[in-house]
């Protein structure tokens, strides 16, 4: 009997982790699902980062694709938008075939469009006419400075007086500011 030869199969390209997390990343944008992709923990990426230079480039490279797909994205939702199924009663609607007077097999849809999507996109690409403008601006009379005179006008007036007309003043004062306003308006009375 004659002995089969055995074929060589063409051995699989082994992919590491390091290339399985930085594909996934690529797709998704997100270490923690390209962690669980290439079954590594997220701080095994980040003792990669800090490790391995190459691996730093290569994830860095990474993340610039990712960012692009994102804005891509962004983009399409914004410029052309996207079919949102109209939902009526909590069931699909769907649209009405006039020959056969049956509905359809295919849903219903509204064209929907990101603005406020367009509009981060518009305050990036051109910031200096689409930024926001907002300044809080605190200014005295006639737009100058504001003027603490209030202060110097209690300490002249304080210089002016003798300690007991001071200490009767703080005394109203402490009275007014706890509610008793019940005692003799006239200090002299005393």
């Amino acid at each position: 009997m004659a002995a089969k030869k055995k074929t060589k199969r063409k051995a699989k390209p082994k992919i590491t982790r390091k290339a399985a997390f930085l594909a996934a990343y690529r797709a998704t944008a997100s270490i923690t699902r390209a962690a669980a992709a290439a079954k590594i923990s997220r701080s095994v990426h980040y003792c990669w980062l800090e490790r391995d230079a190459d691996y730093e480039e290569q994830f860095y490279a990474a993340d610039r694709e990712a960012a692009q797909i994102i804005e891509d994205e962004a983009i399409r939702r914004a410029v052309e938008g996207w079919d949102k199924p109209v939902i009526y009663q909590g069931e699909l609607s769907y649209t009405w075939n006039p020959k056969t007077r049956r509905k359809s097999t295919k849903p219903l849809t509204v064209r929907h469009f990101s603005d406020s999507i367009l509009l981060a996109l518009l305050k990036g690409s051109k910031p200096e006419k689409y930024k926001d403008r907002q300044a809080v601006e605190h200014s005295g009379p006639g737009g100058g400075p504001i003027r603490v005179h209030q202060q110097r006008k209690a300490v002249k007036l304080a210089e002016l007086l003798s300690p007991d007309e001071l200490s009767t003043i703080r005394t109203r004062l402490s009275d007014h500011l706890r509610g008793d306003r019940g005692g003799n308006p006239d200090p002299a009375a005393k």
